[in-house]
């Protein structure tokens, strides 16, 4: 039995012991003896290797109800002192602590209850570490956007999926960014990173505006096509003029009155030049317009040409769109890349999902046009020769780039394009659509 002397003589040196001289609100009023009595309880517990709820909690840094719980599912166990005091052993305190270490594990505390008392199960534990190893690959992409979204590293991935999920959402989020229609859609299908698209767009410019063709084409082929139009053509909308590869030729041969339009204003610049030099002024009007916002009310044309540019607004909307500004009875005419073949590649599948997750094959492509009211008057593949036309001038002009870029996310791009262009074989295609309304 321990002495009343000992007992005062060490809670005088803990700091549990207190001044009784004029004490403040109901402690002051407690009987000394009393608080005397209750200290000696404590102290005693704790000499024989007891805790109290407070000091259990304090200990392990967590709530008192806690502790409660963790007693009602059957983690510890407390003994009720003669005043009714829970009071815990130290085995408890140490059981509750391995428990608790297992629970860091992912286990639930029934299971780490169990994992406690039984033999180890791999079968939980490899379930738990698969679930582990789930959300840690979630949370590392999670990090990775965030750090992308302020700018830390690449937004590649982010666009790229959202354009393929959800472009409309995709087209507004950019826009809401301070990106103007230009822009949005130059990010959507060429740099694919808001972070550094005007870097992207600045090589970009470099290499296409050296280039007379912007997409696969001919002149025989651009020929061929008016061909299947009426004669009695006397105006024509060209979108996405670029150059002008279309352009001239269309004037040279038909009798139409031509506006051609174009979102590049150096394009325009440049074509401007060469229709004074062929004295096509006269027949030919250039606007810098977005194709997917036409600056025009009231007028109306007999034949809406584009050339490897509808892509950017999606063939199926593009149609929808641009048939407003037709005169009954009028065409439209088109190059859209499609599948040739229901067997492509994985390779060629993988690609042209990233860069264009709307191409569809040439019977798809048919049945959208019916459905808008388009009849079909003719279609034709484009030639190798026509491939050959864009191809081959951009090879040569990214090998002329490439001590000055170096490693460039444009020439790597540029690279992968053109290495599943050579491979295209009967995979994909360029195809020619002559539609009537």
């Amino acid at each position: 039995m321990v002495s009343r002397k000992k007992v005062i003589r060490a809670l005088k040196q803990s700091d549990e012991w207190y001044d009784t001289k004029p004490m403040r609100s109901s402690i002051a009023r407690l009987d000394l003896s009393i608080a005397i009595q209750f200290k000696m309880v404590s102290f005693l517990i704790r000499g024989m290797g007891m805790h109290q709820i407070s000091d259990v909690a304090k200990r392990l840094g967590v709530s008192r109800s806690t502790l409660l719980y963790y007693e009602k599912i059957g983690l510890i166990s407390a003994k009720r002192l003669d005043n009714n005091y829970r009071s815990y052993s130290e085995h408890d305190i140490e059981k509750l602590i391995f428990i608790l270490q297992l629970k860091n594990s992912g286990l639930s505390l029934q299971e780490s209850l169990d994992t406690f008392e039984q033999k180890l199960r791999p079968d939980l534990l490899q379930e738990k570490l698969d679930q582990l190893d789930e959300d840690i690959a979630k949370k590392q992409q999670a990090r990775e956007l965030l750090a992308a979204l302020i700018g830390q590293q690449s937004l590649r991935d982010f666009h790229i999926q959202s354009e393929t999920k959800s472009p409309r959402a995709h087209q507004e989020w950019l826009q809401s960014q301070g990106l103007n229609s230009k822009d949005s859609q130059r990010l959507r299908w060429l740099s694919k990173d808001i972070n550094q698209h005007e870097s992207y767009m600045s090589e970009f410019n470099d290499i296409f505006n050296s280039l007379e063709r912007w997409a696969p084409g001919s002149k025989n082929e651009t020929l061929a096509a008016l061909k299947l139009v009426s004669d009695n053509i006397k105006s024509i909308l060209e979108i996405g003029c670029g150059h002008g590869v279309a352009t001239l030729p269309l004037a040279q041969h038909s009798n139409a009155s031509i506006t051609a339009i174009d979102n590049e204003a150096s394009a325009l610049d440049y074509l401007a030049s060469k229709i004074a030099d062929k004295k096509q002024q006269d027949k030919i009007q250039l606007l810098n317009a977005d194709m997917s916002e036409l600056p025009f009310k009231e007028e109306r044309f007999d034949l809406i040409w584009s050339e490897g540019s509808a892509y950017i607004m999606g063939f199926e909307n593009a149609l929808r769109y641009w048939k407003g500004f037709l005169n009954p009875g009028a065409f439209i005419v088109i190059s859209e890349l499609i599948w040739s073949t229901d067997t492509a590649s994985d390779k060629a599948r993988e690609y042209w999902g990233c860069n264009y997750p709307d191409m569809q094959d040439r019977a798809s492509r048919l049945v959208q046009a019916d459905k808008l009211g388009l009849k079909l008057i003719d279609d034709f593949s484009l030639s190798d020769q026509a491939w050959d036309n864009y191809y081959k001038p951009l090879k040569a002009a990214i090998d002329k780039s490439r001590s000055k870029l170096g490693q460039s996310e444009v020439l790597n791009d540029i690279d992968d394009e053109i290495a599943i262009a050579e491979m295209r074989d009967s995979e994909f295609d360029y195809q020619f659509f002559i539609f009537q309304l």
